[in-house]
């Protein structure tokens, strides 16, 4: 039965969420620390049915937002929290997409250019194309500080199979199946990267330095804890989202569901779509892979493999 769901004044009908494993089932996850779910077995299904009543509509559409699940406070411009679309590390998100699927977008770039000029022409490119301005978020930002050692595992084996098992499992939000051929270039690329990131001495925070001067608007301040191990996370889950909807930081923690990592599917299409460019089919394959990779990269790198993950 189809719960109902309210979203503003907006009722919405959606479908209980399911429970589809932990990192460890795809191989995935910090043996001994990392972010670390108190969710137990006995937990999941309801949890799952109460995720559904934190879906909400999305408010924003010319901002993004990252994975984190600690509650917005403002941006940092002192505009008010929104609902936007979640993805991890925001925009950069869509930057690893260009440069690690060698689509004609990242073969246009200057290779004299610094990664952060680089980054600054592809989210130029985001906003002509599907109209996606700058975004990042203050207290720390996992994606962005952790970048390096993200790229490195993507060229793993086991980064490579839980991408396949994703693409299996999120078939009908995508438009194509796994690739070997697509996760070679991904991989390579990844390698590459994150070796020139180490030369020119990456450091997470430039990047939020670099969004807060660009886009103030689509800054996050995020509630956050320097006392804490990490930083005030507390995520509970990782949520997978389909359609054009997403989950409301708030409305979990008001239904007693605490925090949760979550990723918007269709998002992550419309940037492949977005980044396809020339090579069609083949481009959007290749963005697709580099996309899905970075976001298990950086879950199996800041989680514990305990880490239950849904879908809604």
């Amino acid at each position: 039965m189809a719960l109902s769901v309210f979203a503003g004044e907006t009722e919405q009908k959606v479908q209980p969420a399911q429970y589809i494993g932990n990192l460890n089932k795809i191989g995935l996850g910090q043996e001994n620390g990392g972010i670390t779910s108190n969710l137990t077995e006995q937990d999941f299904g309801t949890y799952a049915e109460a995720i559904s009543f934190a879906v909400a509509e999305i408010d924003d559409k010319s901002h993004i937002a990252c994975i984190d699940g600690r509650c917005t406070v403002c941006q940092i411009n002192g505009e008010s929290e929104a609902v936007r679309s979640r993805i991890a590390g925001g925009i950069l998100s869509y930057n690893i997409g260009a440069l690690l699927s060698d689509v004609s977008l990242s073969k246009s770039l200057s290779e004299t250019d610094s990664i952060m000029q680089q980054m600054n022409e592809i989210e130029k490119f985001a906003l002509n194309t599907i109209g996606i301005k700058c975004s990042s978020h203050e207290g720390g930002c996992g994606a962005a500080n952790g970048l390096i050692d993200h790229l490195k595992v993507v060229n793993s084996a086991s980064i490579e199979a839980s991408t396949e098992a994703v693409l299996e499992l999120a078939s009908d939000n995508f438009k194509t199946s796994y690739d070997a051929n697509a996760y070679e270039v991904v991989s390579e690329n990844a390698t590459k990267l994150a070796k020139d990131l180490e030369s020119q001495h990456w450091q997470g925070n430039d990047f939020v330095n670099h969004a807060s001067s660009e886009e103030p608007g689509g800054v996050e301040k995020l509630e956050s804890d320097a006392s804490h191990n990490f930083n005030g996370h507390k995520e509970q889950s990782i949520i997978l989202v389909t359609g054009n909807k997403t989950i409301s930081k708030r409305k979990l923690l008001e239904l007693g569901l605490g925090q949760a990592f979550v990723v918007n599917l269709d998002l992550i299409n419309d940037m492949a779509v977005s980044l396809s460019g020339l090579e069609g089919q083949k481009g959007y394959s290749k963005a697709l892979h580099a996309l899905v990779a970075y976001q298990l990269a950086v879950a199996s790198n800041l989680c514990n493999k305990n880490m239950p993950m849904f879908i809604v």
